[in-house]
This record gives C-alpha cells, structure tokens and sequence, in this order.
C-alpha cells in the first residue's frame, strides 16, 4: 500500500456524514456526534484506518470534555471502579501496551503512565476492588499530564500508522490487528464510561456540543406518556428453528476472542415479547412492592437488593435519598434528593447529562437481578431471552452458507441508524416502539440498550485464545457473568456488531435492560458448572438460576485454568513441589489432609495441628537431583546479572517451591500463578504452617515444615496474567507454560517483565528451544544457553497425561537475556 500522501482524498466529511446519518443530521444546529463505521479489513486503506483511529480518539475525549473541572477527575461514582482519571489514561495505554505485545515500538520503553494506567478492575464482589491489583495506594498524575500523555500516544500512533507497512487482509497475527483492538477497546471504554459519568452529580457535568437526546414520542404509535396509559407489549410466537452462533474466522472485520469459534444450537418454540420492558411496565413492579418482596428474588439477587436497599432502578430518580453506589467523596450522594422537582411518590430520569422527565416508553435500565425479580413476579412461566433465543428473533441469516458480503453485520449496512438505535444516532435511548419492526415483529432486535440473557458467559466450541488479550474473556467464564448482547445507542464499531457477545456481572450497571420470554420447554441456556475457588471461601457454585433450570443445560467452562482448582492438579503440584517418589503406600484415613477440596484457609489443616514453627527451628525443603540443579541454574543466573537489584519474579509459582529455591538469592521475590488453591497453600508454608500427616494421596511430605523466617520476602498472588505495573525484575522465571491455555501470551510477556541487564529462566516439558526462538528472538531476546533436567514427576493435570509421560519428565530449562547485552 502507499504513503496517506498518495491515497485518494476521502469524500467530504460533512456529505459522508449526512449520506451516514440520513435523516438524524441537524444541519441547523450542527452535526451530532458520530462514529464512522469499522474499517473493512481485506480492503481497507492505511487513511481509512486512521480516520477510524482518530474518530475512536475524539469521540472518547469528547465525553471527557464533559467534566466541569479538574476536581471532578479524581472522583469515584462507582466504588467497583476506578477514579475517573484512569479511564482517561487507560485507552491510550492499551495502545502503547498491546502494540509493544505484538513486537511494535520496539524502541520505546514503558513509562510510567503506560505501567499505571495499564490494568482496570472487574467487580469479584460489591464493596471492593482491593484484590483486583496489587494493592497500595494510587498516586494519580495531574489532568494536564495524563491528557499530554494521550496527544503523545496519538502522535505515536500516527506515525506508526504512516510508516508501517499494511498488507491485506488484515488478520489476527498482524501487527496490525495490535492497532484495531486499541481501537475497539476504546470503543468498549466510552461506553463503560459514559455509565460512570451518569452516576455523578449533574452539576458536576455539561454535555458536550452535539450531544442530542432522543424524542420522548415514538414516530410509530402513541406510546405510553405517563405512567396511567396502557401499553399493550404482546407476546409474539416464534417456531422452533435451529440457529448457529459464532463469527467467522475469516470474516473481514476486528472481533475480539469469544465471537470466534462455531456452535449449532436446536432452539425449541417459546413466545418473546413484542418490545423491549419499558419504564412504564417496570413501574407497575415497583409499584406492587416487588423490591421488598423475597419471592421474586434469587438468593444472590437478594443479598445485593439489600445491601444496596434498592427500591427502583439506579437510574430513576425519586426524593426518597436512595443509596448510591459511590465511593470516595461522592459515597453519600444519592440522585434521589427533594430537590429534584416532581411530587413525592413519582419519579424522573437521570439521563447522560441531566435529570428529565421520565421518559415511560424508553426501555428500563436493570441489572440481571432486578430482571430476574420483574419475570418472577409476572409469572414462574417467564424468564428473560437466552442468547440463541435472541438470535433467532433477528431478521439475518444465520446458516454459514446463507452469509454474503458484509451486511450480514448490521454494522456494516448503510441504512443501520434507520432501523436500530446504534451508533450513536442518538444520545439516549428511543421509545420502545421508535424504530420499526423486524419481519417477525420484533423491535429493538440490535440497539437501544443492550438485553440481559440468561446464558452465563462462556467460550464456542473451537475458538482461540488471543494473546494479545488473552485475559479479555477468560477470568469471566465463572459463572458470574451473564452473557449480553445487541448493543446500546452508545455502542460503536465491534460493539454494535451482529457478533458482538459480552457480559457483566449481574449486579452491575450499564446501558441495559431485557426483554420477557416464556415457554413450556428446556431453554436453550447454557449455565456454567465449573466450580470457582474463591480465596478464603473455598469452592463457589452460582446459585442464582440453579432452581429454574434442569441440570442438563450445565457445561464446563471454556477457561482451562479453572480446572486446575481441583483435587488432581493440586495433588500434583504438591508432589511436584515436594514430594518423594514413593507410590507404593497406600492411602490411609488417619491422613489429616484427606480432601484436598477442603483445601483453603481455615480448613486446610487440622485445628488440632496447625501451629507456627517456634523460634529457632530449622528445617530443610525435601531435596531432590532435579531441585538441586534448579538451585544451581538459579546460583549460575545470578552471578551472569549485572547491577543486580535482587528482585524476581516467578511466573507459575505453584504452591512456592520454585519461589522458595529462587529466594535463596533474591531479597524480593513475587511469585504469581493462576491456581488460588496453590497460591493458599504456598502462603501456608511460607507462613510456618505445617501440611501435617505423612503423605497426600500418596505424596510423601514427612509432616512438612517451611520455616517462615527462611522465606519472609516473598509474595504470593493469584494472577491470569501478568500485569505491567509490576515492573521489571533482574530474573523472570516462566514456569507454567505446559498448563496454560495460552502460551504464547506468557512468552511474549518475558521482554517486557525482564530489566534490560536481567536473565529469563523458562522450565518446560513442551516448550524448549526450537518452541521459544521465535518469538523471543521477535522480542529482542537471545539465547544465553539451554540444557534439559529429570524431575521424577511429571507436572500433568490428569492420569491419562502422567501415563502418557511414563512417570518421570524431562524439563527444558533455557536461559535468555536482551540482545543488546
């Protein structure tokens, strides 16, 4: 492809964007604010990827442009986020970051603000986001230097963008697709955004220019004005069909990791309802007294109902001074106040920017929760839509022999703004009934909010993992976060599109509401049955639609890791770390450690066992030919790093044998591994607690003891990834690789968390030499030297793999460092 110089100009801006916008363009009053459609990847020019670029940029600092003052950055509207200048920063050191991942901007070195503004948090529970990073104080930088920051990430990209070759198609390897997923994550990052700002006080806010609110009157039909008209939103029947879920790997667009992959699903006949819930039927709930009655409610859902005391959706606005979910400053603000306007007892709306007249007829905004009460209290019969149910009601076709060209993506269609509220045609949501009715009835089948399904959020049969992003979708198929989809009037480029497939957790908010289904037959619902370990509670199983459904509709989570959580792996990981091979004792009931499921703080060891090693004891760990030449690689290591600070970093710590070999010469060691149960029990011992009895399932441990005055600079943490902000260490050990499902991502990760004078350490039964030196030698790393050690166990998850490996495993161990040292 050519220079941006030598591309043909682009038509006029203002012509394309009444040619996109057709009838929503104001021309009096200016454009409104838009977004261009996502580029098409097996044709798209280098211009055509920076307008892209630039629209994302602005469109983004355009709602932040919305904050009154400087103050107002460093506020919290919702304790399970962040403060609002992280969000500012974060979407430009996704950039820099996933673009140094993929082998660009080599020459650049991570600074502080790509390091701070690196890693957000997912809500794991209602009151905190502690365990979401590594913890302490944050030390924000001043408004002025995190926008320069973002005028220099943009010029940093620009440049890229002009000087980089571009070869079509554009697919998942290309460093290209570095650039397009920064785009899409900012796209994703207005969106989340936008909810934050509507949960500060309005005074705080002023809309930016163009910002436009829809009509509170459908174009279609009189809908529901106020809250005394009727409004009739029949149920419509829909056959049985088969649909087919996935988006192809070769279709010409971004997409991130769970739209891929292909999954044929029979959906058996159900009815949906004509239109999304409007506010208006939502009311009549509220009025019933539905908050306050327990029968509607899920134990989960009402767990949070009252610690949150909700009695109405977050976003209607009474003079009751509900509870906020706000944190900081901001933690007793309420929208609800007296002095809001309006007679006690009704309600108004908190629109982006505003505080308006309830608009009855737009859709209600809900977490999953207050759904799930709404579909109990009309009836045990109803239920909100399944995500093959929701396939099936949109007017596309869904046979991979049937897709042609790239309006099978509403997206990509011409016309999308006429038929769904997407894109930001408007500001806000539209009346229920605002746009017309698919073939089969339907409205609102993409756009205007986003629907809630009862689906847990999982992966499609033979997707991959991206490792780039290899942590976009993967800690969230738990069974914690339920599956949405459609898109809301704020969703733009992959977010609007036809395979977009996302998920919250169903205590949060977002632009989201549902539609009401009902049928006589099993749902075509998927519900996670892997069991998530939970630090200090141990196994975790959703209860929140177990009752409803039959246990037939159960699967396994798509993320393997969460597998390592049970019984075997830890039994092995133990072995691995200290066991002696002695196979042959059998299992005695008199053991302490008898269920290793049990395995988690205050249940681990026996009450009557567990105690702190005394003062001056000495112990030391079980040893063995291949730990003892572990030690010595690790001595050889040491001595090769110049200016050496004597930090490490362990990466697949296990239950801490490799950290505790590797604090025999380091002052501070960070051990990090994905498996909570090991993280648990390497605290144990680390902490002077004793793994009392003789064995584990056959692992001699000989009443092991680690005393904790020997290893006190460790530090444990549960990670699926491996977070910048950690900094660089003098020696990375990578010791997972053969458990992961993504090990290119950790491979890749060794440049960045190595110091330029430091040495990389990778163990492995797959991954040796030949496996490593390409990427590697890609990330500007060379080979100091290799060599292979016996361990007399092999590190495997399951028996079928330990009888393939023949008992004991051969461990490539290969040392590397900067190829500028």
């Amino acid at each position: 492809m050519g220079t941006l110089a030598e591309e043909a100009p682009r038509v006029n801006a203002r012509a394309e964007l009444k040619m996109r916008l057709g009838k929503h363009v104001d021309t009096k009053s200016g454009p409104r604010r838009f977004s261009l459609q996502p580029p098409n990847l097996s044709s798209c020019t280098k211009r055509e990827i920076r307008d892209y670029f630039l629209n994302s940029y602005d469109l983004y600092e355009d709602l932040f442009s919305a904050l009154q003052d400087e103050a107002t950055f460093y506020k919290q509207p919702d304790k399970l986020r962040l403060q609002l200048i992280f969000y500012l920063g974060h979407t430009s050191a996704v950039y820099v970051n996933k673009l140094m991942l993929a082998g660009e901007l080599k020459d650049r070195e991570c600074g502080f603000m790509d390091l701070q503004f690196e890693t957000g948090v997912d809500e794991m529970v209602w009151d905190s986001t502690d365990q979401c990073r590594l913890g302490g104080e944050f030390n924000w930088p001043r408004v002025q230097q995190v926008w320069q920051y973002r005028h220099d990430v943009k010029q940093t990209i620009l440049n890229l963008i002009e000087k980089e070759p571009l070869e079509l198609p554009l697919v998942h390897k290309d460093p290209w697709w570095a650039l397009m997923l920064g785009i899409e994550h900012e796209r994703i990052h207005l969106e989340t955004s936008s909810v934050l700002f509507r949960q500060l006080p309005v005074d705080l806010l002023k809309a930016p220019q163009n910002w436009h609110y829809a009509p509170t009157i459908s174009c279609t039909s009189v809908n529901r004005i106020d809250e005394d008209d009727a409004l009739e939103n029949p149920f419509i029947q829909v056959e049985a069909t088969e649909v087919n879920l996935g988006k192809p790997e070769d279709f010409p667009s971004f997409g991130w990791d769970n739209e891929y992959g292909a999954m044929s699903v029979k959906v058996p006949e159900f009815e949906a309802r004509q239109f999304l819930t409007s506010n208006g039927e939502f009311l009549d709930f509220v009025k019933a007294g539905g908050y306050n009655k327990r029968q509607y409610w899920s134990e989960e859902g009402w767990k949070w109902r009252c610690r949150r005391q909700a009695q109405h959706p977050s976003f209607w606005v009474c003079t009751d001074l509900c509870k906020s979910g706000c944190d900081g400053e901001l933690a007793t603000y309420s929208h609800c106040s007296e002095s809001v306007g309006g007679q006690v007892g009704t309600f108004r709306y908190r629109a982006m920017f505003d505080v308006i007249d309830m608009p009855w007829n737009w859709p209600a905004e809900t977490n999953y929760h207050e759904a799930h009460a709404y579909c109990r209290w009309l009836g045990d019969d109803c239920r909100v839509i399944a995500e093959a149910e929701f396939v099936a009601i949109r007017d596309q076709p869904e046979l991979p022999s049937q897709r042609v060209g790239m309006d099978v993506d509403v997206i990509y269609r011409k016309n999308v703004m006429d038929k769904f509220n997407l894109n930001m045609a408007f500001c806000s949501s539209t009346p229920v009934d605002y746009y017309p009715a698919n073939s089969a009835g339907f409205h609102d089948t993409m756009g205007n909010v986003w629907q809630w399904c009862e689906d847990h959020f999982n992966g499609l049969p033979g997707a991959k993992f991206d490792y780039l992003y290899h942590d976009f979708s993967t800690p969230y198929y738990d069974g914690f976060h339920n599956t949405i989809l459609g898109g809301s009037w704020i969703s733009t480029g992959d977010s609007a599109s036809s395979f977009a497939r996302f998920w919250f957790r169903r205590h949060f908010f977002q632009h989201m509401g549902f539609r009401v289904v009902r049928s006589t037959n099993t749902p075509p619902v998927q519900l996670i049955s892997t069991p998530v370990y939970q630090p200090q509670r141990g196994f975790i199983h959703t209860d929140v639609q177990v009752a409803r459904f039959p246990a037939e509709l159960k699967v396994a989570s798509f993320t393997p890791e969460f597998a390592l959580e049970g019984d075997e792996y830890v039994r092995r990981q133990l072995q691995w770390d200290f066991g002696q091979p002695a196979r042959s004792k059998p299992w005695d009931e008199n053991y302490i450690i008898r269920h290793i499921s049990d395995f988690h703080t205050d249940r681990v060891l026996s009450p009557a066992s567990s105690k702190l090693v005394p003062q001056g004891t000495i112990s030391s760990l079980p040893s063995s030919a291949f730990w003892s030449d572990v030690s010595d690689t690790l001595a050889d290591c040491t001595r090769q790093i110049k200016r050496c600070e004597h930090r490490a970093l362990v990466i697949g710590s296990g239950t801490g044998r490799l950290a505790m070999e590797v604090a025999k010469y380091y002052d501070n060691v960070l051990g990090i591994h994905p498996v909570a149960r090991s993280i648990e029990i390497a605290k144990l011992l680390q902490q002077g607690k004793a793994l009392k009895g003789s064995a584990i399932d056959g692992v001699q441990l000989d009443g092991l003891v680690v005393p904790h005055k020997t290893f006190p600079t460790i530090n444990f943490k549960q990670f699926l990834w491996v977070p910048l902000e950690m900094g660089q260490f003098d020696l990375v050990v990578l010791a997972l690789l053969d458990l992961v499902a993504c090990p290119e991502y950790w491979i890749a990760r060794l440049a960045h968390t190595v110091s330029k004078t430091g040495v990389a350490m990778v163990l492995s039964s797959k991954y040796g030499v030949e496996e490593l030196m390409p990427v590697l030698t890609c990330a500007r790393l060379s080979l100091l030297t290799s060599t292979r050690l016996e361990h007399d166990f092999p590190l495997v998850v399951s028996e079928a793999d330990e009888i393939e490996h023949n008992g004991k495993t051969d461990i490539h161990v290969s040392l590397w460092t900067h190829a500028a040292q």
